[in-house]
Parts: structure tokens; C-alpha cells; sequence
């Protein structure tokens, strides 16, 4: 490479790291290092990713420092794929790197089994396009009386049991007093498909629901345990505190045993298992009703089956971030066949979904971000060379 192109590559790598960075800046840093045949600039950009902190990106939201570590991480990734493809990768020309870390299209890496046909799928135009999920809830009080949380101004305020209850921006905040009265009185907060929320309970410990889930729990936890019950899919980061065990019931079919750590449990009605994905700290899971509970270490999954008499499964997550790529703004297509893609868009867009035809045994790769619109996902479905029609309120997928 020459001089010049390297200065301007350290020059534009230091507007990243220091900001400000603008879209002009990231697709040249995407041009540049497509451009390296010598793999200098990979390098660099391996030695930087590193041993610097990314902290420059506040300018594109939402901002998060690991996610957009993440990014650039897939962004290298990518070229190198590209660069020693075997005609098994396609990389979409309007959704490169830059795209992704300007937020344009959403799309890392996505592969190819078939070139897409001329008459692949009913094109969207003109039909009613679906925008993505955004945040909101569903809250039920003790005396049953229902709040909508994505109607209520942040700053909102009541009392349960000498419990305050407030909401700050964009998650429920339940501060429990010294002394609150500790009858059972149980809150439920509900996200129906197509919303998002966190809610932080009241012993600090903090709930990120996806949606179409669940979570209930007591509005001041006792002296002795802190119990909740769950369903659909659900990232917790518990607060330590060794006097009072933390349980989770998961749809009546599982019990997750926690001390203080992080996880993520994915239980959605109707699929084949349960799976709790230990990200740090340490659990206990077993089928309810069963004495015979496997912990896991961090990076490791159980599994337990819907079926009655199927033993538990522990089996490990190379990355575990590939799990709670939905809390982080991302759809994880990664290894997925397009029936479980499918359901992944039929509670993030609220649609209905049906599959004909033979089509359910592709194998999908990569990931594209959860702020698009449904018309963007179904463009990438017809560049793979899915076949389908959207009619403005069913998508059926031949």
C-alpha cells in the first residue's frame, strides 16, 4: 500500500478511536482495507481492536461501546471471507461494512446456497411495509388494573405495598423501601409481539424482555428468597446476595436455581426446549419437579426438552454474545434454518407468518440489525433466492 493511503487509513482510524467520525469516514475505511491485498491494514485493525477501547460512536444510537466493538469485529471478518470466497459466499453490495456501522441497511455477512432466480419472490413495493418493534409493555398492578408502558410519559410514578414504582425512559423502575411491606402482592409486565422492555426489580436485579414475553414478580421480595416466573425470552442480570437465593420458573416446565451472575433464557410456547444460556456467574437447572439439577459454568447452554421424559442437555456456546444479540439491538441468524428466522420476524414485526413448499432446509449466516423495516428483510430474503408474497398481513414463504 502506499504511504499515502496508509497515513490516511492511521488517520482515519484515530477520527474513529477519538471522534468525530462521519459516514464519508467509514465507507473510505471500509474501501481502504478492501483494497489491501497485502493484509497490513487487517493487521493494524486486529492490533487496535485489541488494545483500544472504542468509545467514539455516541454520534450514531444507540450508543453501546461493546456493540459497536462487535461491528467493526464482523466489518473485518466479512473482508477476509470475501476475499478467500468459494463461490458459497455472497456479500450484498448496498449493505457493505459501512452501511452497517452507519445504520443503512442493518446487514453484516449473509450467505448464499443459490443465486437468487429473476422471479424469486413477489416484490414489496407498493404493498404496506411493517416497521420494526420498539420499545413498550404491557404492566398488570396487583389489583389488576393494566398500564401501557410505551403510552405513559417517562417520569410516571405510583406506589405497591410501600413500593415505588417509576418509569425512566424506556424501563420500570421498582425501588423497594427499608421496612416496605413484604405480603406477596405480584406484578406482571407483558410485551406483546413486536415490543421490547427492561424492568429493574426490586432488589436491583435488572430484566430485558424480547419480544412477545413475560415476566411476574413480587413488588418487594421477602427476607429469605427472591422468586420470579418468566415465559418467552428473557436476559437477566441478577443482584448478588448470598442470604437470599434467586429463582426463576420458566412456563412451568423448568427452575433455574441463580446466585448472582448474568443469563438469558429463551422459552417461547411452542418450540422444542428450553434453553438458559449462563453468561457469567453460576446456576442450577432442572426440569420442575425433578431433584436432579445440572449447574453451568459460563459459556455453557441447558437444555431441556418440552417432552416429558427427555433427559436434560448441557451443551457449550462458543459466543455467547450470538445469544443475547436481540438485547443488543441485532437479529443472530447465525447456523438458524428459515423456520426459526421466520419466527424471529413474526414477533419482532407482529406478522403473520406460513411456510410452503420445500424451502425450510436453508442454512442461514450473520447478522442485521432489529431497527429495519420489513421490507429491508424481505429484500435480503429475495436476494438469497427466497421465494414468497407479502401481502401486507401474511407472509407466506414457499
Amino acid at each position: 500500500m502506499e504511504d499515502a493511503q496508509h497515513t490516511e487509513w492511521r488517520q482515519l482510524l484515530a477520527r474513529t478511536r477519538n471522534g468525530p467520525a462521519s459516514a464519508e469516514d467509514y465507507n473510505r475505511l471500509i474501501a481502504l482495507l478492501n483494497a489491501d491485498e497485502s493484509g497490513t491494514l487487517q493487521a493494524e485493525l486486529d492490533a487496535w481492536l485489541a488494545s483500544a477501547e472504542v468509545t467514539s460512536y455516541k454520534h450514531v444510537q444507540p450508543y453501546d461501546r461493546d456493540y459497536w466493538q462487535q461491528a467493526f469485529m464482523d466489518m473485518r471478518a466479512a473482508a477476509r471471507r470475501e476475499r478467500r470466497s468459494t463461490g458459497r459466499w455472497v456479500r450484498i453490495g448496498w449493505a457493505a461494512a459501512a452501511a452497517i456501522l452507519v445504520g443503512i441497511s442493518g446487514l453484516l455477512l449473509w450467505p448464499a446456497k443459490q443465486p437468487a432466480s429473476e422471479n424469486a419472490s413477489a416484490n414489496v413495493e407498493n404493498k404496506q411495509d411493517v416497521p420494526p418493534g420498539t420499545e413498550g409493555a404491557v404492566l398488570t398492578l396487583a389489583d389488576g388494573t393494566k398500564l401501557t408502558l410505551d403510552s405513559l410519559n417517562s417520569g410516571w410514578r405510583t406506589l405497591q405495598q410501600g413500593t415505588q414504582v417509576s418509569l425512566e425512559d424506556d424501563r420500570v423502575v421498582y425501588d423497594q423501601a427499608p421496612g416496605a411491606q413484604q405480603t406477596m402482592a405480584y406484578n406482571t409486565m407483558q410485551t406483546p409481539r413486536g415490543r421490547q422492555f427492561q424492568v429493574v426489580l426490586p432488589d436491583g436485579t435488572r430484566a430485558w424482555l424480547n419480544a412477545a414475553s413475560s415476566i411476574t414478580f413480587p413488588v418487594s421480595f421477602d427476607d429469605r428468597e427472591r422468586r420470579i416466573r418468566i415465559s418467552g425470552e428473557v436476559y437477566l442480570e441478577v443482584a448478588a446476595d448470598a442470604r437470599r437465593p434467586f429463582y426463576v420458573q420458566v412456563n412451568e416446565l423448568a427452575d433455574i436455581a441463580v446466585l448472582g451472575t448474568s443469563f438469558n433464557v429463551h422459552a417461547y410456547p411452542g418450540e422444542a426446549a428450553i434453553r438458559a444460556t449462563l453468561l457469567s456467574g453460576r446456576i442450577r437447572v432442572s426440569r420442575t419437579g425433578v431433584q436432579e439439577p445440572v449447574t453451568l459454568l459460563p459459556g455453557q447452554q441447558a437444555r431441556v426438552p418440552v417432552a416429558e421424559h427427555t433427559a436434560l442437555k448441557v451443551v457449550d456456546v462458543p459466543d455467547v454474545s450470538t445469544v443475547i444479540a436481540w438485547k443488543n439491538g441485532l437479529f443472530n441468524f447465525e447456523g438458524l434454518q428459515l423456520p426459526e428466522v421466520l419466527k424471529q420476524l413474526e414477533r419482532w414485526y407482529d406478522i403473520r407468518v406460513e411456510i410452503k413448499g420445500t424451502a425450510s432446509g436453508r442454512i442461514f449466516r450473520g447478522k442485521m440489525y432489529r431497527n429495519v423495516n420489513l421490507s429491508d428483510v424481505l429484500e435480503i430474503l429475495r436476494k438469497m433466492g427466497v421465494q414468497y408474497n407479502w401481502d401486507g398481513e401474511t407472509l407466506t414463504v414457499y
